[in-house]
């Protein structure tokens, strides 16, 4: 939306929200939206065991991204592209660097987020970033800048080391 494309944003939240099956749509286009659920998605990200029921979702070539610190079932379709991520492994490891936070797990969603820009971006534009995060964390939550920064820092490298590496 900062950078001025349509933006639709649909979650879908059990009754567990942490762990749980969890559904959420993101459509983003440079045209305005008709429909904010797609047909097919371009692009699935799945966090968990549970959330891997919605591979069907993903069309024929699509991409899935799999945070593989919790996932340790196969995809069941040979049609797609799969990006293996150890996001929360890679999040947890951020403790080391941010000692203040306890539990850097809570930012495996924004090592994500620096994967799908490693899709769309040739370098990461650390100015930018900051600007959309000081838009979401405010007040109290703005301590949680840096933290979620370096996530999305080693969510890029992590996907631009993958992209890069011959299969």
């Amino acid at each position: 939306m900062l950078l001025g494309k349509h933006v639709a944003y649909t979650p879908s939240y059990g009754p567990a929200a942490r762990g749980g099956r969890v559904c959420c749509y993101v459509v983003v286009s440079t045209e305005e939206i008709d429909s904010p659920i797609p047909e097919k998605t371009d692009i699935l990200v799945v966090m968990n065991n549970p959330s891997m029921d919605f591979e069907t979702t993903l069309k024929s070539s699509g991409l899935l991204i799999m945070n593989t610190s919790l996932i340790d079932r196969k995809p069941s379709r040979n049609d797609i592209r799969i990006l293996r991520v150890p996001a929360t492994a890679i999040a947890d490891d951020l403790k080391e660097e941010e000692p203040e936070f306890k539990d850097t797990k809570i930012v495996s969603n924004s090592v994500i987020f620096g994967v799908l820009m490693a899709l769309n971006e040739e370098s990461f534009n650390e100015k930018e970033v900051k600007k959309i995060l000081k838009e979401f964390y405010t007040g109290t939550k703005a301590r949680f800048i840096s933290l979620n920064m370096l996530a999305i820092r080693r969510g890029f490298e992590q996907a631009r080391h993958l992209l890069d590496s011959p299969v």
